[in-house]
Order: structure tokens, then sequence, then C-alpha cells
């Protein structure tokens, strides 16, 4: 970690992997604007790391599915499409596994407007959930052991929308 001082950067292990595998957390900071997560893998019995790095785009940690694991969430907003990104931890593998939400057009067949503009996640009443969308429709999803899966909320109304309301009334 040349050209860092202990002060910029922070090495956090990563407590939930274990037998031949080990690993750390870092955060290597990125200008002014934050900090940017890379996960180092160590494989004790071929001597060998991997390195993690969400193809360069911030993410930030947070156990989705209250497993004790933290899965690894980015909102890759410059993708084409904008899509979200879930990495999480697959112990009987060793390894991270990917899951990509992307807008289907199929989720909303009636809409002229077919790509994502907004995807964003929410923990209300102790459940984490997924907003994705654009102006004219949106959607809401669940993540469980690596697998999205569409959820309807007993409260359906848009909190990206609302949230872009509020803005505006201030």
């Amino acid at each position: 970690m040349s050209g860092f001082n202990e002060k910029q950067s922070s090495i956090n292990p990563l407590n939930f992997l274990n037998g031949g595998v080990s690993g750390a957390a870092i955060e290597i900071p990125i200008g002014t604007i934050g900090a940017k997560n890379v996960l180092l893998i160590y494989h004790h019995n071929t001597d060998s790391w991997n390195v993690v790095d969400f193809q360069g785009h911030p993410v930030i940690p947070m156990d989705l599915d209250s497993d004790g694991v933290p899965e690894w969430v980015g909102n890759q907003t410059d993708w084409v499409p904008p899509a979200l990104e879930i990495d999480r931890w697959v112990a009987e593998y060793d390894r991270f596994e990917t899951t990509v939400l992307q807008w289907d057009s199929s989720l909303f067949p009636d809409t002229a407007n077919e790509e994502a503009s907004y995807s964003s996640l929410f923990v209300e009443e102790g459940k984490h959930f997924i907003e994705i969308g654009n102006n004219d429709a949106y959607a809401f999803f669940t993540y469980n052991n690596g697998f999205l899966k569409q959820y309807r909320p007993a409260d359906t109304r848009s909190r990206v929308l609302e949230m872009q309301m509020a803005r505006q009334h201030h």
C-alpha cells in the first residue's frame, strides 16, 4: 500500500472467510470524493491471492439477506444500461459470485422508456429491498442466497420518486 498513509486507508479482516481461505477488505481513497473497496482473498492450500476489485466500481458492504455475511453492493450508473451489482461470498466454492440486476423490458411491456435510470436500496422494518425504474415505471426486488426475486411491498409507492419530490420542495 505504498503511497497511502494509515489515516487514508483502512484494512479490515473478512471474518466470514474460514477454513483454507482468509482475506481482508481494503478501502483505498479516491481523491476527495471518498474511498473504493478492494477485497484480498488468500487461499492457503494453493498459497495464492485473488483480488476482487468490483470492476473498479465503488461498493458498500451490507448484509442484504440477514445471514451474518455481508454482500458487496455497487450501483453502476455508468454502465449501459445502469445496473445494480451484488457480490456475495459462496463458502462451498471459496469464491465471490456476482448477481447483476438490470432493467428487463418484459417487466413493463407497456412503457416506452425501456432503460432504467436508477436503482436504489432501501431498508424498511428490517427488510432490505431494491427499487429499480425510470420516470415511467418501477419495480421492487429482494435478494436472498444469490437470487433476486420480484417483491411487492404492502406500500407500493415509489420511494425514489418521493425523495425527488421532497428535494424539489426544499
